[in-house]
């Protein structure tokens, strides 16, 4: 995923971003399981991955998106334009 994702962007910043928020949203939501003792069956165990892979992929659209941007108030128009799109898919995945 990382080659992949470094292949489109051309740069290790982009490849950190979205896997580093991806990976921290997956973390969080294994270690809650554990501490409230979530049993490990078939559906928790493909959990993370597909966490992992949705996460993935918002994140990858935010960081094309707010690419080219120079200043802040660009990056705030850039999070702005895409977050409504993100949103409404992460409420009905």
């Amino acid at each position: 995923m990382a080659l992949l994702q470094w292949l489109i962007f051309r740069s290790f910043l982009p490849v950190l971003i979205s896997l580093g928020t991806s990976g921290f949203g997956t973390l969080m939501v294994i270690g809650t399981m554990g501490m409230l003792d979530v049993p490990l069956t078939i559906a928790t165990m493909i959990l993370p991955s597909v966490l992992l892979a949705i996460g993935c992929a918002y994140s990858i659209h935010l960081v094309s998106e707010a690419g080219g941007a120079q200043t802040a108030d660009e990056l705030y128009e850039c999070t702005l334009s895409v977050s409504r799109p993100l949103a409404l898919a992460g409420l009905t995945t």
